[in-house]
């Protein structure tokens, strides 16, 4: 494990996901894409690689941003083929999801196989120099690590699919044969086909799954897991884990290796249960917060909701998980449609109902209007000034439009590739990001809201150490006075660090202006 000089705080990390196939290529030697007539262009293998994200790390194009965190794809190999959706597409493994070579250790490799790196990311000196130049930059490594199910081209599926104590949920007992979710049956159910499920109630399938997450970490010096499909898995396999990891990892008291799961719901109490039954020092330090994206989503992005709705659930879902918890906080993942695009009103439900054929029949195109990005920007500016890691999912940075998947995971763009409402938007991403990792108050403050209605929130975020003042207005242009002093903002200049805009607080009281879809996050001068 990388211990720095200084004890980290996970919840100081600010975080960025990577899809690595879809980010930047940085060596055309390991593209490869399947040949195959009947797999269309977004669900192939289209070139991005470690040596690709390496360059971007020693470019400062994460430092300008102030992101001090990198979720990964998994580099583990994947099947080598392509196969049928449910959707009636082919795909490839691209996505890193379909691996097979879980299971490998230095001490027990898979029969058949050479190499457990994905061939199309690099090696495994490549993920090693990818790692090695992140903790230079002081920015933490997590892996997505996926071990609810293998793909059928697994050695561990081949070797063990006729185990008589299985080793993977058979349908009824019948060998081979699998429940294709059918999300009833959330622990038995496989993917699709082709994506056995692995057992854990078996304890040689869990003691070999653990001894490769060990190998994982050990070998590549990673600092996180991004746990795929928790609640997929029995609570055994988190609880398991956690004391592995403690016991053969974490043996340094100033750091903690990170994990956060994927728990994807709805909203509402049912789904924060769901969410939080996972949470705790033996299990995972966070997860993904999944009701909040949802009310974000709802107030800021699509104007179905008010502010006033999103202060109500944000004073409810305050320490909801535990004292302890550090969750992750986002506005749009690889999973959920293009965040422009629900602020374009280019997406027809919040649910996205519908995107996935979208995306391949219809998928939207960069708005014309400047309004959907300032609905984007506004929403970054609430994002990064809340507690929990904000997570900044590749291409949301510059307004990457997109519907349903593989539509959303379009190839990242950079530099004289970017629109003018796309550069400004990126602008807006690093100025948050910087002034987050100025500001403690931004990252584990306390939210005192001042005034608040459907179109406008001010609110301070305050701790021991500081304080700023952030406003969201979604209305018309407006001024307001605001009664800051009781709420612990001092009484002297401040700037926006936004605009730029200059702010004098005197009497516990301060006069703001803002127009139309605009956000703004005073800070002392």
């Amino acid at each position: 494990m990388w211990v720095e000089d200084d004890t980290f705080d996970w919840r100081d990390a600010s975080m960025y996901f990577i899809l690595t196939d879809r980010f930047n290529d940085g060596d055309a030697s390991n593209n490869n894409p399947i040949s195959d007539h009947e797999l269309k262009f977004p669900a192939n293998w289209q070139g991005g690689d470690f040596k690709g994200i390496t360059a971007k790390i020693n470019d400062g194009y994460f430092d300008d941003m102030g992101i001090n965190c990198l979720w990964v794809s998994s580099p583990i190999r994947n099947t080598q083929g392509a196969y049928w959706g449910s959707d009636g597409q082919k795909y490839s493994g691209y996505h890193s999801y379909w691996p097979t070579a879980t299971g490998w250790t230095s001490d027990n490799t898979l029969q058949g196989m050479d190499n457990p790196i994905e061939p199309h990311f690099g090696n495994m000196n490549d993920f090693k120099a990818m790692v090695a130049a992140a903790h230079v930059k002081g920015i933490r490594i997590i892996v997505d690590f996926v071990a609810n199910h293998v793909h059928t081209d697994a050695p561990l599926y081949q070797s063990h699919k006729n185990d008589q104590d299985p080793w993977f949920h058979w349908d009824n007992g019948n060998i081979g044969q699998g429940y294709v979710c059918g999300w009833e049956k959330p622990i038995e159910c496989w993917f699709a086909e082709y994506l056995p499920d692995f057992d854990y109630r078996n304890s040689d399938v869990m003691d070999r799954v653990m001894d490769h997450a060990i190998w994982l970490i050990q070998e590549t010096n990673i600092d996180g897991f991004r746990l795929d499909a928790v609640k997929h898995m029995i609570l055994d396999f988190s609880s398991t884990l956690r004391a592995r990891i403690d016991e053969e990892v974490d043996t340094h008291d100033d750091i903690r290796f990170y994990m956060v799961g994927e728990t994807f719901t709805g909203e509402g109490d049912g789904e924060k249960q769901t969410i939080k039954d996972y949470v705790s020092p033996k299990l995972l330090d966070g997860q993904f917060d999944f009701p909040m994206f949802w009310a974000a989503l709802a107030s800021l992005v699509r104007h179905e909701r008010g502010l006033d709705s999103l202060k109500g659930f944000m004073d409810s879902n305050d320490g909801y998980y535990g004292q302890q918890a550090v969750m992750s906080t986002f506005l749009g993942n690889h999973d959920v449609p293009r965040v422009l695009s629900h602020a374009a009103a280019q997406i027809s439900d919040m649910w996205g109902n519908g995107s996935k054929e979208q995306g391949w029949n219809n998928p939207p195109s960069a708005p014309m209007s400047e309004d959907p990005y300032k609905r984007l920007k506004m929403a970054w500016t609430f994002l990064f000034s809340q507690n929990g890691i904000p997570l900044v999912y590749y291409g949301d940075e510059i307004g990457m439009p997109g519907a349903g998947d593989p539509d959303n995971r379009r190839f990242m763009r950079f530099d004289a590739q970017l629109s003018p409402n796309e550069r400004s938007t990126l602008e807006h991403v690093q100025i948050l990001g910087k002034t987050r990792q100025k500001h403690s108050s931004m990252r584990t403050g306390q939210r005192r809201s001042l005034v608040n209605d459907a179109n406008f929130w001010a609110y301070i975020m305050k701790d021991s150490n500081d304080a700023v003042l952030v406003v969201l207005n979604r209305g018309s242009s407006t001024t307001k006075t605001l009664s800051v002093g009781a709420s612990g903002l001092s009484d002297g200049d401040y700037v926006d660090a936004i605009s730029g805009k200059q702010l004098q607080v005197s009497g516990g009281s301060a006069t703001v202006q803002i127009g139309t879809l605009e956000s703004a996050i005073y800070e002392r001068k």
